[in-house]
């Protein structure tokens, strides 16, 4: 259930990435041949790259698709990569819940204070915040589901 969850999130992102290619490319046909452009393109662009981040997360941390630094591990042994290994998951886990926890709350305060993020469009900021919360909760869970599989390994 779970990737199927990830599953649909990396896609709604792809669908995202699709739009945002789209709205590119009419912008750019409309500044080349009309002179004109579409003035909400760049803000939604904006938003789509923010909310494909977060819905694709979780699915890349499944696959090792994730930015990962490397450099210790391939100075110690065997034995101390699952330690650290161990460690990594747990304080992704943690931090993950925090962050998750902190977006909810502002999520909640911001709803309550019915604050907007104004650009072009005013575009209430719990939105945002909500979207936040999904994608670290997401991470929350994979990084529990890894740890979980590490600490069965002997």
């Amino acid at each position: 259930m779970f990737k199927r969850i990830q599953k649909l999130c990396l896609e709604l992102a792809l669908w995202m990435l699709v739009g945002m290619s789209v709205i590119v490319f009419v912008d750019i046909i409309l500044r080349f041949f009309c002179r004109r452009s579409l003035p909400w393109g760049v803000e939604v662009c904006e938003y789509f790259i923010f909310g494909l981040t977060y819905l694709a997360a979780s699915y890349l941390l499944r696959e090792g698709k994730h930015v990962r630094i490397e450099i210790i591990e391939s100075f110690i042994k065997e034995t101390a990569k699952k330690r650290l290994e161990k460690c990594r998951e747990f304080i992704g886990l943690l931090f993950c819940i925090v962050v998750c926890i902190i977006s909810i709350e502002a999520a909640y305060y911001s709803y309550k204070m019915k604050l907007k993020v104004t650009r072009i469009y005013a575009v209430d900021k719990y939105i945002f915040l909500l979207i936040i919360a999904f994608g670290f909760g997401m991470l929350a869970l994979e990084f529990l589901r890894k740890l979980i599989i590490t600490l069965r390994k002997k």
